[in-house]
C-alpha cells in the first residue's frame, strides 16, 4: 500500500531458514514530509495499478531545477508477455511527473532491465540520449518523443555500453563491458572511432577528459591479480598512451580484489578515484596527477560503500556510497574532502 508522506512507520523484516531458523528486526522509519521549500522535495507515482518503480537510476538535472529519470517499471501481469518496462520520466523543481514513456526492454537487446542506464542532455537540454544495451536512443526532452534510435550491434560485435561522457557537442565517449573505446557523434550518432584493448579483456567502468583533451578511464583487466586497480591513458583520439597500476592493500585487512567506481578531475588535472574493497565494502580512494603520480591515498578502512564521486561549486571533493550498520539497517551516505583529502 502506499505511505503517507510524514508520517512514521514500524517495519518488522523476517528471515527463515529451510530447517525452520528465524530472526527478525524491527525497524521504525519515517517518511519525507511535504517540502516547504526548494531544497527537497518527496513524491509518489501511480502509473499502474499494482506496479513498482525500481531497478537502477539514472538522472540529469534541468537547470531549471528539474530532472529527467530513467527507471525500471515492474507489473506482473500487465505488459502481456513482459513484466517490465523502461520507464522515461521528466519532473519541474517540485517533482511533479511532466510526461512519461515506457520503452520495450526486448526491442533494445538490453541484457538486464536492472542494466545501468547511461543518460546525458544534448542540444542545450532539448535532447537527451540514452544509452541501453547496444543501442542509442535520442529523444526530445520536452515529450520524450524519440527522435533518432540507432543500434552498433554489427560494428560492435554485440558488446554492450557500460558508462557514457559527454564531452562536447560533436563527441560522446563511450565504454563498453568489454573493453572498447567509442567516439560518437551525438548530432547523427555517427561512429567517429573506436579503439579496442587488444591485449588486455576486461570493461570500461567510468571515463573522464583533462583539460588537455587526454582521455582516462577505470579499466578493469581480467587478467589482473586481486589487489591490482587501474586506469588506462589515452590520446584525444582514443589512442592508448599508458596504463597506471595502483596497490588497494591496506593492512589488516584480505584483499581479494577492488570495485573501482568512479573517477573525477579538478581544474589542474588531478584525478580522483574511488571504490571499495570487495570483502567488506571498506572504501578506497586515490588522488593522482595526470602521469598517474599517487598525491594521497587513504591508509584506514572506512565502511562505506563508494560509488560516485565529484567536485562542487567549491572545489570540495564529493563521495556518494552506502554505509552499512547492523541488521539490516543501512545507510546513504555523503561524504565531502577538502582538496587534501581530508573530511
Amino acid at each position: 500500500s502506499n505511505l503517507l508522506s510524514g508520517q512514521k512507520y514500524t517495519l518488522k523484516v523476517v528471515a527463515s531458514t529451510a530447517d525452520g531458523q528465524e530472526v527478525s528486526q524491527v525497524i521504525t522509519a519515517s517518511t519525507l514530509g511535504r517540502s516547504t521549500d526548494q531544497l527537497s522535495t518527496y513524491r509518489e507515482y501511480n502509473l499502474h495499478s499494482f506496479s513498482s518503480i525500481g531497478g537502477a537510476t539514472a538522472v540529469q538535472k534541468f537547470s531549471d531545477g528539474g530532472h529527467l529519470l530513467v527507471k525500471n517499471l515492474s507489473h506482473d501481469t500487465y505488459f502481456d508477455d513482459e513484466s517490465n518496462k523502461i520507464l522515461i520520466f521528466r519532473t519541474d523543481v517540485q517533482g511533479n511527473m511532466l510526461w512519461y514513456k515506457l520503452l520495450s526492454p526486448k526491442s533494445y537487446n538490453t541484457p538486464s532491465i536492472y542494466a545501468a542506464w547511461q543518460l546525458i542532455l544534448h542540444h542545450g537540454e532539448r535532447e537527451a540520449i540514452l544509452a541501453l544495451g547496444d543501442f542509442l536512443i535520442k529523444f526530445s526532452t520536452t515529450n520524450g518523443e524519440i527522435i533518432e534510435q540507432k543500434s552498433y550491434g554489427t560494428t560492435l560485435n554485440k558488446l554492450i555500453f557500460q558508462c557514457i561522457y559527454y564531452n562536447s557537442s560533436q563527441e560522446l565517449l563511450i565504454g563498453t563491458q568489454q573493453g572498447a573505446l567509442l567516439c560518437i557523434n551525438p548530432n547523427t550518432l555517427a561512429l567517429n572511432w573506436i579503439r579496442e584493448n587488444t591485449d588486455k579483456t576486461g570493461s570500461i567502468i567510468d571515463i573522464k577528459v583533462d583539460s588537455k583533451k587526454n582521455i582516462y578511464y577505470i579499466f578493469v583487466a581480467r587478467s589482473d591479480r586481486n589487489p591490482n586497480i587501474r586506469i588506462h591513458k589515452c590520446d584525444l583520439q582514443g589512442l592508448f598512451v599508458k596504463s597506471f597500476l595502483f596497490d588497494g592493500t591496506l593492512p589488516g585487512e584480505s584483499n581479494w580484489g577492488f570495485n573501482m567506481t568512479s573517477l573525477a578531475i579538478d581544474k589542474e588535472d588531478n584525478l580522483y578515484l574511488v571504490g571499495h574493497n570487495n570483502d567488506y565494502a571498506f572504501l578506497r580512494f586515490f588522488k593522482f596527477d595526470s602521469e598517474g603520480n599517487v598525491i594521497k591515498k587513504n591508509q584506514t578502512s572506512d565502511r562505506l560503500l563508494a560509488k560516485k564521486v565529484f567536485l562542487n561549486a567549491s572545489g570540495e571533493v564529493v563521495i556518494l556510497g552506502q554505509r552499512t550498520g547492523s541488521g539490516f539497517v543501512s545507510y546513504s551516505a555523503i561524504y565531502i574532502l577538502d582538496s587534501s583529502m581530508n573530511i
